[in-house]
């Protein structure tokens, strides 16, 4: 082979590696995006986890003050 042959394929083969290279990096980007996006979806669920426990504790002593007041008031009656 020539040198102008040699380096044509030089410059080819760092055309491609840099090709590859950019590639490669929007990918790391892409995947990234989307690791964040699960890491808020993440903290989203736990969020509304404790808000579900929350709901439940507040209807448990909403049910049993009721229980109490209707108890209280048929005693009252009696």
């Amino acid at each position: 082979m020539t040198i102008i042959a040699y380096q044509t394929l030089y410059e080819s083969a760092i055309a491609f590696g840099m090709r590859k290279s950019l590639q490669s990096e929007d990918r790391r980007i892409k995947i990234t995006g989307r690791v964040r996006e699960k890491q808020t979806c993440t903290e989203y669920e736990r969020e509304v986890e404790e808000l579900e426990v929350m709901i439940e504790e507040i209807a448990r002593k909403n049910t049993e003050e009721i229980k109490k007041d209707q108890k209280n008031h048929t005693e009252k009656l009696a």
